[in-house]
């Protein structure tokens, strides 16, 4: 019988210099970057392949992989 981990006991976060790192191993990586439109529109930082999904549309879709790290920002 296998056991899981609660999400309360995981680490759900990952640092900038984590991801940095995983990435320039290449690790594949699905990043979400869910800033209100304003923050988006504004910041002259916008990770490159990054899909765009505004807080409002928000749910997970079925065409985003499953056996890879997923990063929400």
């Amino acid at each position: 019988m296998s056991t899981l981990t609660p999400a309360s006991e995981q680490s759900l976060r990952i640092s900038a210099e984590e991801l940095r790192t995983r990435l320039e191993s290449g690790e594949p990586a699905t990043l979400l970057d869910v800033r209100n439109d304003q923050p988006w529109e504004t910041s002259p930082v916008k990770i490159t392949g990054a899909i765009r999904v505004r807080p409002a549309d928000w749910r997970i879709d079925s065409s985003w992989p499953k056996d890879r790290l997923t990063v929400v920002y």
